[in-house]
Protein backbone atom coordinates (compact mmCIF):
# COMPACT_ATOMS: atom_id res chain seq x y z
CA UNK A 1 0.00 0.00 0.00
CA UNK A 2 2.73 2.16 0.91
CA UNK A 3 4.61 1.43 -2.28
CA UNK A 4 1.52 2.09 -4.82
CA UNK A 5 0.09 5.73 -2.72
CA UNK A 6 3.77 7.26 -3.31
CA UNK A 7 4.03 5.98 -6.80
CA UNK A 8 0.52 8.07 -7.00
CA UNK A 9 1.52 11.18 -4.87
CA UNK A 10 4.79 11.33 -7.19
CA UNK A 11 3.73 10.03 -10.66
CA UNK A 12 2.29 13.14 -12.03
CA UNK A 13 4.47 15.96 -10.27
CA UNK A 14 7.44 13.56 -11.84
CA UNK A 15 6.00 13.16 -15.40
CA UNK A 16 5.18 16.91 -15.64
CA UNK A 17 8.75 17.73 -14.54
CA UNK A 18 9.96 14.89 -16.84
CA UNK A 19 8.20 16.73 -19.97
CA UNK A 20 9.27 20.45 -19.01
CA UNK A 21 12.70 19.88 -17.88
CA UNK A 22 14.24 16.41 -19.45
CA UNK A 23 13.03 12.44 -19.63
CA UNK A 24 16.77 11.05 -19.11
CA UNK A 25 17.56 13.53 -16.51
CA UNK A 26 14.61 12.72 -14.03
CA UNK A 27 15.44 8.87 -15.08
CA UNK A 28 18.78 9.19 -13.34
CA UNK A 29 17.77 10.45 -10.38
CA UNK A 30 15.19 7.73 -10.00
CA UNK A 31 18.51 5.35 -10.37
CA UNK A 32 20.52 7.01 -7.80
CA UNK A 33 17.34 6.58 -5.43
CA UNK A 34 17.08 3.06 -6.21
CA UNK A 35 20.42 2.66 -5.22
CA UNK A 36 20.36 4.42 -2.06
CA UNK A 37 17.13 2.46 -1.48
CA UNK A 38 18.46 -1.00 -1.61
CA UNK A 39 20.79 0.00 1.39
CA UNK A 40 18.00 0.57 3.60
CA UNK A 41 15.92 -2.21 2.18
CA UNK A 42 18.85 -4.63 3.40
CA UNK A 43 19.28 -3.32 6.49
CA UNK A 44 15.69 -3.53 7.64
CA UNK A 45 15.42 -7.25 5.64
CA UNK A 46 18.49 -7.96 7.78
CA UNK A 47 16.95 -6.93 11.16
CA UNK A 48 13.72 -8.63 10.64
CA UNK A 49 15.05 -11.63 9.85
CA UNK A 50 16.97 -11.66 12.85
CA UNK A 51 14.33 -10.13 14.99
CA UNK A 52 11.06 -10.67 13.73
CA UNK A 53 8.97 -8.74 16.04
CA UNK A 54 11.45 -5.33 15.41
CA UNK A 55 9.10 -2.27 15.08
CA UNK A 56 12.23 -0.52 13.72
CA UNK A 57 12.57 -2.72 10.99
CA UNK A 58 8.73 -2.81 10.04
CA UNK A 59 9.11 1.15 9.55
CA UNK A 60 12.34 0.83 7.89
CA UNK A 61 10.58 -1.45 5.36
CA UNK A 62 7.89 0.80 4.99
CA UNK A 63 9.62 3.57 4.45
CA UNK A 64 11.57 1.46 1.41
CA UNK A 65 8.93 0.76 -0.20
CA UNK A 66 7.23 4.40 -0.33
CA UNK A 67 10.55 5.65 -1.54
CA UNK A 68 10.69 2.41 -4.58
CA UNK A 69 7.25 3.58 -5.11
CA UNK A 70 8.88 6.75 -6.06
CA UNK A 71 11.47 5.45 -7.91
CA UNK A 72 8.86 3.03 -9.88
CA UNK A 73 6.88 6.21 -10.82
CA UNK A 74 10.28 7.72 -12.27
CA UNK A 75 11.10 4.45 -14.47
CA UNK A 76 7.22 3.79 -15.76
CA UNK A 77 6.60 6.81 -16.57
CA UNK A 78 9.74 9.25 -17.67
CA UNK A 79 11.68 6.19 -18.91
CA UNK A 80 9.47 4.46 -21.05
CA UNK A 81 8.21 7.79 -22.24
CA UNK A 82 11.89 8.07 -23.81
CA UNK A 83 11.80 5.40 -25.77
CA UNK A 84 8.39 5.55 -27.19
CA UNK A 85 10.49 9.17 -28.11
CA UNK A 86 13.08 7.58 -29.80
CA UNK A 87 11.22 4.82 -31.83
CA UNK A 88 9.81 5.51 -34.99
CA UNK A 89 6.27 6.04 -35.50
CA UNK A 90 4.60 2.82 -36.74
CA UNK A 91 7.57 0.49 -35.10
CA UNK A 92 6.21 1.03 -31.78
CA UNK A 93 4.53 -2.36 -31.46
CA UNK A 94 7.53 -4.55 -32.52
CA UNK A 95 9.39 -1.91 -30.22
CA UNK A 96 7.29 -2.49 -27.05
CA UNK A 97 7.01 -6.16 -27.53
CA UNK A 98 10.86 -6.64 -27.27
CA UNK A 99 11.09 -4.19 -24.36
CA UNK A 100 8.50 -6.57 -22.83
CA UNK A 101 10.28 -9.87 -23.65
CA UNK A 102 13.72 -8.55 -22.56
CA UNK A 103 11.94 -7.58 -18.89
CA UNK A 104 10.37 -10.67 -18.56
CA UNK A 105 13.55 -12.35 -18.93
CA UNK A 106 14.30 -10.68 -15.72
CA UNK A 107 11.60 -11.83 -13.93
CA UNK A 108 12.41 -15.21 -15.38
CA UNK A 109 15.42 -15.12 -13.72
CA UNK A 110 14.59 -13.91 -10.45
CA UNK A 111 12.41 -17.43 -9.81
CA UNK A 112 15.06 -19.35 -11.34
CA UNK A 113 17.70 -18.08 -8.60
CA UNK A 114 15.19 -18.76 -5.71
CA UNK A 115 14.98 -22.44 -6.98
CA UNK A 116 18.35 -22.34 -6.48
CA UNK A 117 18.58 -20.86 -3.56
CA UNK A 118 15.77 -22.95 -1.95
CA UNK A 119 17.33 -26.44 -3.17
CA UNK A 120 20.65 -25.54 -1.64
CA UNK A 121 19.33 -24.16 1.40
CA UNK A 122 16.64 -26.28 2.16
CA UNK A 123 12.58 -26.08 0.83
CA UNK A 124 11.28 -24.65 3.59
CA UNK A 125 9.35 -21.28 3.93
CA UNK A 126 11.94 -20.24 6.80
CA UNK A 127 13.21 -16.60 7.02
CA UNK A 128 16.94 -16.80 6.44
CA UNK A 129 16.32 -18.94 3.29
CA UNK A 130 13.76 -15.76 2.03
CA UNK A 131 16.34 -12.98 3.22
CA UNK A 132 18.73 -14.75 1.28
CA UNK A 133 16.16 -14.74 -1.42
CA UNK A 134 15.79 -10.84 -1.18
CA UNK A 135 19.28 -10.10 -1.24
CA UNK A 136 19.83 -11.72 -4.28
CA UNK A 137 17.06 -9.79 -6.03
CA UNK A 138 18.30 -6.24 -3.99
CA UNK A 139 21.80 -7.18 -5.82
CA UNK A 140 20.78 -7.57 -9.14
CA UNK A 141 18.19 -4.29 -8.81
CA UNK A 142 21.91 -2.25 -8.34
CA UNK A 143 22.95 -3.43 -11.53
CA UNK A 144 19.98 -2.44 -13.29
CA UNK A 145 20.21 0.82 -11.83
CA UNK A 146 23.40 1.61 -13.27
CA UNK A 147 22.40 0.93 -16.59
CA UNK A 148 19.66 3.46 -15.95
CA UNK A 149 22.43 5.97 -14.80
CA UNK A 150 23.90 5.91 -18.43
CA UNK A 151 21.13 6.39 -20.10
CA UNK A 152 21.96 10.00 -22.34
CA UNK A 153 19.47 12.38 -23.21
CA UNK A 154 18.53 12.25 -27.02
CA UNK A 155 19.95 14.30 -29.40
CA UNK A 156 18.17 17.77 -29.88
CA UNK A 157 17.50 17.74 -33.20
CA UNK A 158 15.12 14.97 -32.28
CA UNK A 159 13.34 16.31 -29.50
CA UNK A 160 12.28 19.37 -31.79
CA UNK A 161 11.25 17.46 -34.39
CA UNK A 162 9.10 15.55 -32.10
CA UNK A 163 7.54 18.64 -30.70
CA UNK A 164 7.62 20.59 -33.83
CA UNK A 165 4.14 21.73 -34.07
CA UNK A 166 1.75 22.83 -36.72
CA UNK A 167 3.43 20.73 -39.26
CA UNK A 168 1.38 19.48 -41.60
CA UNK A 169 2.16 16.61 -43.84
CA UNK A 170 2.31 18.89 -47.28
CA UNK A 171 5.03 21.04 -45.33
CA UNK A 172 6.57 18.17 -43.79
CA UNK A 173 6.81 16.24 -46.82
CA UNK A 174 8.54 19.34 -48.47
CA UNK A 175 11.43 19.86 -45.78
CA UNK A 176 11.72 16.16 -45.12
CA UNK A 177 11.14 13.31 -42.73
CA UNK A 178 13.30 14.24 -40.15
CA UNK A 179 11.46 17.65 -39.67
CA UNK A 180 7.93 16.13 -39.62
CA UNK A 181 6.18 16.24 -35.87
CA UNK A 182 5.47 13.50 -34.02
CA UNK A 183 1.92 15.21 -32.69
CA UNK A 184 1.24 14.91 -36.74
CA UNK A 185 2.30 11.38 -36.71
CA UNK A 186 0.06 10.54 -34.08
CA UNK A 187 -2.99 12.25 -36.08
CA UNK A 188 -2.08 10.60 -38.75
CA UNK A 189 -2.46 7.23 -37.21
CA UNK A 190 -6.34 7.93 -37.26
CA UNK A 191 -6.44 10.39 -40.04
CA UNK A 192 -9.94 8.49 -40.95
CA UNK A 193 -11.36 9.67 -37.22
CA UNK A 194 -12.47 12.96 -35.66
CA UNK A 195 -10.01 14.63 -33.18
CA UNK A 196 -12.13 13.76 -30.32
CA UNK A 197 -12.09 10.14 -31.54
CA UNK A 198 -7.86 10.58 -31.20
CA UNK A 199 -8.43 11.70 -28.33
CA UNK A 200 -10.57 8.81 -27.17
CA UNK A 201 -8.31 6.13 -27.68
CA UNK A 202 -5.89 6.88 -24.36
CA UNK A 203 -8.50 7.60 -22.35
CA UNK A 204 -10.64 4.38 -23.39
CA UNK A 205 -7.38 2.04 -22.60
CA UNK A 206 -6.84 4.01 -19.64
CA UNK A 207 -10.31 3.36 -17.71
CA UNK A 208 -9.98 -0.20 -19.24
CA UNK A 209 -6.69 -0.78 -17.38
CA UNK A 210 -8.17 0.46 -14.25
CA UNK A 211 -10.56 -2.23 -14.15
CA UNK A 212 -8.85 -4.80 -15.25
CA UNK A 213 -5.61 -3.36 -12.77
CA UNK A 214 -8.18 -3.81 -9.94
CA UNK A 215 -9.47 -7.29 -10.82
CA UNK A 216 -5.67 -8.03 -10.65
CA UNK A 217 -4.96 -6.51 -7.45
CA UNK A 218 -7.65 -8.55 -5.59
CA UNK A 219 -6.05 -12.07 -6.36
CA UNK A 220 -2.65 -11.83 -7.56
CA UNK A 221 -1.24 -11.61 -4.24
CA UNK A 222 -2.68 -14.03 -3.07
CA UNK A 223 -1.94 -16.86 -5.59
CA UNK A 224 1.15 -18.07 -4.08
CA UNK A 225 -0.48 -18.54 -0.80
CA UNK A 226 -3.55 -20.23 -2.79
CA UNK A 227 -0.80 -22.40 -3.71
CA UNK A 228 1.01 -23.15 -0.31
CA UNK A 229 -2.71 -23.52 1.46
CA UNK A 230 -5.25 -25.22 -0.71
CA UNK A 231 -2.89 -26.96 -3.61
CA UNK A 232 -0.36 -27.84 -1.16
CA UNK A 233 2.76 -27.14 -3.35
CA UNK A 234 6.51 -26.52 -1.57
CA UNK A 235 8.22 -23.12 -2.24
CA UNK A 236 10.47 -24.86 -4.88
CA UNK A 237 7.20 -25.50 -6.50
CA UNK A 238 5.40 -22.00 -6.38
CA UNK A 239 8.39 -20.35 -7.40
CA UNK A 240 8.26 -22.92 -10.78
CA UNK A 241 5.00 -21.65 -11.59
CA UNK A 242 6.72 -17.96 -11.16
CA UNK A 243 9.53 -18.96 -13.64
CA UNK A 244 7.32 -20.27 -16.10
CA UNK A 245 4.75 -17.51 -16.17
CA UNK A 246 7.37 -15.13 -17.86
CA UNK A 247 8.57 -17.33 -20.37
CA UNK A 248 4.94 -18.18 -21.36
CA UNK A 249 4.40 -14.54 -21.69
CA UNK A 250 7.54 -13.78 -23.89
CA UNK A 251 6.61 -16.00 -26.26
CA UNK A 252 2.58 -15.11 -26.30
CA UNK A 253 3.78 -10.98 -26.95
CA UNK A 254 5.47 -12.40 -29.94
CA UNK A 255 2.63 -14.45 -31.03
CA UNK A 256 0.61 -11.32 -30.34
CA UNK A 257 2.40 -8.73 -32.30
CA UNK A 258 2.54 -11.42 -34.95
CA UNK A 259 -1.12 -11.59 -34.83
CA UNK A 260 -1.67 -7.47 -34.47
CA UNK A 261 0.45 -7.03 -37.73
CA UNK A 262 -2.86 -9.55 -39.54
CA UNK A 263 -5.87 -8.73 -37.91
CA UNK A 264 -4.83 -5.59 -35.68
CA UNK A 265 -3.76 -4.61 -32.53
CA UNK A 266 -7.15 -3.98 -30.77
CA UNK A 267 -8.25 -7.35 -32.18
CA UNK A 268 -5.64 -9.37 -30.82
CA UNK A 269 -6.04 -7.58 -27.14
CA UNK A 270 -9.75 -8.49 -27.01
CA UNK A 271 -8.70 -12.00 -28.43
CA UNK A 272 -6.26 -12.87 -26.01
CA UNK A 273 -8.18 -10.71 -22.96
CA UNK A 274 -11.16 -12.71 -23.69
CA UNK A 275 -9.32 -15.98 -24.01
CA UNK A 276 -7.90 -15.26 -20.82
CA UNK A 277 -10.93 -14.35 -19.17
CA UNK A 278 -12.45 -17.50 -19.97
CA UNK A 279 -9.49 -19.65 -18.36
CA UNK A 280 -10.10 -17.72 -15.36
CA UNK A 281 -13.98 -18.65 -15.59
CA UNK A 282 -12.56 -22.48 -15.71
CA UNK A 283 -10.47 -21.95 -12.71
CA UNK A 284 -12.83 -20.99 -10.60
CA UNK A 285 -15.39 -23.96 -11.42
CA UNK A 286 -12.99 -26.95 -11.61
CA UNK A 287 -11.05 -25.79 -8.12
CA UNK A 288 -14.61 -26.34 -6.65
CA UNK A 289 -14.10 -29.98 -7.65
CA UNK A 290 -10.30 -30.84 -7.48
CA UNK A 291 -7.06 -28.83 -6.37
CA UNK A 292 -4.89 -30.90 -8.11
CA UNK A 293 -1.38 -28.99 -9.37
CA UNK A 294 -1.77 -30.82 -12.32
CA UNK A 295 -5.13 -29.53 -13.09
CA UNK A 296 -4.98 -25.78 -11.78
CA UNK A 297 -1.75 -25.14 -12.68
CA UNK A 298 -2.17 -25.34 -16.34
CA UNK A 299 -4.92 -23.10 -16.35
CA UNK A 300 -3.53 -20.46 -14.20
CA UNK A 301 -0.81 -20.26 -16.91
CA UNK A 302 -2.64 -20.10 -19.89
CA UNK A 303 -5.14 -17.20 -18.19
CA UNK A 304 -1.74 -15.34 -16.67
CA UNK A 305 0.22 -15.40 -19.66
CA UNK A 306 -2.76 -13.98 -21.98
CA UNK A 307 -3.90 -11.75 -20.09
CA UNK A 308 -0.46 -9.95 -19.31
CA UNK A 309 1.24 -10.59 -22.92
CA UNK A 310 -1.27 -7.98 -24.48
CA UNK A 311 0.81 -4.68 -22.30
CA UNK A 312 2.96 -3.60 -25.43
CA UNK A 313 0.45 -3.46 -27.99
CA UNK A 314 -1.52 -1.47 -25.33
CA UNK A 315 1.42 0.93 -24.89
CA UNK A 316 1.98 1.38 -28.57
CA UNK A 317 -1.44 2.16 -29.14
CA UNK A 318 -1.21 4.90 -26.19
CA UNK A 319 1.82 6.15 -27.40
CA UNK A 320 0.80 6.27 -31.00
CA UNK A 321 -2.51 8.58 -29.99
CA UNK A 322 -0.43 10.87 -28.02
CA UNK A 323 2.24 13.63 -28.92
CA UNK A 324 5.67 13.46 -27.45
CA UNK A 325 5.36 16.54 -25.76
CA UNK A 326 3.08 14.36 -22.91
CA UNK A 327 3.83 11.16 -23.06
CA UNK A 328 5.55 11.05 -19.46
CA UNK A 329 2.73 12.98 -17.81
CA UNK A 330 0.28 9.92 -19.97
CA UNK A 331 2.61 7.19 -18.49
CA UNK A 332 2.66 8.52 -15.09
CA UNK A 333 -1.38 7.72 -15.13
CA UNK A 334 -0.25 3.97 -14.81
CA UNK A 335 0.34 5.09 -10.87
CA UNK A 336 -3.59 5.35 -10.97
CA UNK A 337 -3.74 1.58 -11.76
CA UNK A 338 -0.77 0.34 -9.47
CA UNK A 339 -2.06 2.46 -6.54
CA UNK A 340 -5.95 1.04 -7.55
CA UNK A 341 -3.90 -2.97 -7.52
CA UNK A 342 -2.86 -1.98 -4.32
CA UNK A 343 -5.94 -0.96 -2.92
CA UNK A 344 -7.83 -3.72 -3.91
CA UNK A 345 -5.37 -6.22 -2.77
CA UNK A 346 -6.40 -5.29 0.97
CA UNK A 347 -9.94 -5.80 -0.13
CA UNK A 348 -9.31 -9.51 -1.93
CA UNK A 349 -7.57 -10.42 1.16
CA UNK A 350 -10.88 -9.36 3.77
CA UNK A 351 -13.22 -11.52 1.25
CA UNK A 352 -10.84 -14.04 1.42
CA UNK A 353 -10.61 -14.10 4.56
CA UNK A 354 -14.58 -13.74 4.59
CA UNK A 355 -15.34 -16.46 1.84
CA UNK A 356 -13.00 -17.79 0.06
CA UNK A 357 -10.30 -17.83 -2.76
CA UNK A 358 -13.14 -18.76 -5.72
CA UNK A 359 -15.51 -15.79 -4.52
CA UNK A 360 -12.32 -13.47 -5.05
CA UNK A 361 -11.69 -14.96 -8.47
CA UNK A 362 -15.29 -14.49 -9.50
CA UNK A 363 -15.31 -10.82 -8.31
CA UNK A 364 -11.67 -10.26 -10.74
CA UNK A 365 -13.12 -11.78 -13.68
CA UNK A 366 -16.15 -9.60 -13.28
CA UNK A 367 -13.79 -6.01 -13.49
CA UNK A 368 -11.38 -7.89 -16.14
CA UNK A 369 -14.22 -8.99 -18.06
CA UNK A 370 -15.98 -4.98 -18.21
CA UNK A 371 -12.59 -3.60 -18.23
CA UNK A 372 -12.19 -6.30 -21.52
CA UNK A 373 -16.09 -4.62 -22.88
CA UNK A 374 -14.93 -0.84 -22.99
CA UNK A 375 -12.48 -1.91 -25.01
CA UNK A 376 -14.64 -2.95 -28.04
CA UNK A 377 -15.12 0.29 -28.99
CA UNK A 378 -11.78 0.91 -30.22
CA UNK A 379 -12.35 -1.40 -32.80
CA UNK A 380 -13.75 1.37 -34.83
CA UNK A 381 -11.23 3.94 -34.24
CA UNK A 382 -7.65 2.48 -34.26
CA UNK A 383 -6.58 1.46 -37.83
CA UNK A 384 -5.90 -2.41 -37.89
CA UNK A 385 -2.39 -1.66 -39.11
CA UNK A 386 -0.01 0.41 -37.80
CA UNK A 387 0.89 3.28 -39.96
CA UNK A 388 4.49 5.16 -39.59
CA UNK A 389 5.41 8.97 -39.67
CA UNK A 390 4.13 9.46 -43.43
CA UNK A 391 0.54 8.40 -43.00
CA UNK A 392 1.66 4.98 -44.73
CA UNK A 393 0.82 1.01 -43.57
CA UNK A 394 3.51 -0.56 -41.67
CA UNK A 395 2.50 -3.58 -43.49
CA UNK A 396 4.68 -6.81 -42.30
CA UNK A 397 7.92 -6.41 -43.25
CA UNK A 398 8.75 -6.80 -46.19
CA UNK A 399 11.50 -4.69 -47.89
CA UNK A 400 10.78 -5.55 -52.20
CA UNK A 401 7.06 -5.51 -51.94
CA UNK A 402 7.18 -2.02 -49.33
CA UNK A 403 9.44 -0.47 -52.19
CA UNK A 404 7.24 -2.11 -55.15
CA UNK A 405 4.28 0.09 -53.10
CA UNK A 406 7.07 3.40 -53.58
CA UNK A 407 7.45 2.89 -57.49
CA UNK A 408 3.73 2.08 -58.46
CA UNK A 409 0.29 2.70 -57.22
CA UNK A 410 -1.68 -0.30 -56.10
CA UNK A 411 -3.81 -0.29 -58.60
CA UNK A 412 -1.54 -0.35 -61.39
CA UNK A 413 0.39 -3.22 -59.39
CA UNK A 414 -2.97 -4.88 -59.15
CA UNK A 415 -3.27 -4.84 -63.06
CA UNK A 416 0.11 -6.15 -63.79
CA UNK A 417 0.02 -8.99 -61.71
CA UNK A 418 -2.72 -9.85 -60.94
CA UNK A 419 -2.97 -9.69 -57.07
CA UNK A 420 -2.38 -7.60 -53.86
CA UNK A 421 1.35 -5.66 -54.37
CA UNK A 422 1.81 -6.27 -50.55
CA UNK A 423 0.96 -10.25 -51.60
CA UNK A 424 3.25 -10.15 -54.41
CA UNK A 425 4.00 -14.19 -55.65
CA UNK A 426 4.09 -13.97 -59.07
CA UNK A 427 7.79 -15.44 -59.78
CA UNK A 428 8.31 -14.13 -62.89
CA UNK A 429 7.73 -10.77 -62.17
CA UNK A 430 9.54 -7.82 -64.01
CA UNK A 431 9.50 -5.52 -61.06
CA UNK A 432 10.86 -8.04 -58.47
CA UNK A 433 13.25 -8.76 -60.88
CA UNK A 434 14.48 -5.29 -61.56
CA UNK A 435 14.66 -5.33 -57.63
CA UNK A 436 17.06 -7.96 -57.51
CA UNK A 437 19.59 -6.55 -59.52
CA UNK A 438 19.69 -3.40 -58.23
CA UNK A 439 20.10 -5.70 -54.68
CA UNK A 440 22.86 -7.12 -56.12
Amino acid sequence: AAQGLANLVFALPVGYLADKWSKAGISRIGAVLAILNVGMLAWAVYRGSENPHSSAAYVAIVVAMAVQGGVDAISGGPLQALYADVLPTGTRAAGFTWLFALSLIGSALGPLATIIIFQTQGDTWTLPELRDVIYVGLGLSVLASLCMITIPDPPKKEEEDAEAPGADKEGAEAKGKSEKSEENAAGEEGEESSETSRSVVPWTLFVAGIFVAVGSGMTVKFFPLWFKNDVGLSPTGVQTIYLLNPLGMIVASQVGRLTATRIGRIQTILLFRFCGLACLFALIVVQRVTVKWYVVVPIYLVRTILMNSTYPLEESVVMDFVPSRTRARWKALDSVGAFGWCGSAALGGLIIDKYDYSTTFFFTLALQGFGTILTIPLLWIVPVKEVDADGQRCDPPDAKSGLKRSLLSADSLGALEGSDPRECSEPGCWLCQSLDSLEG
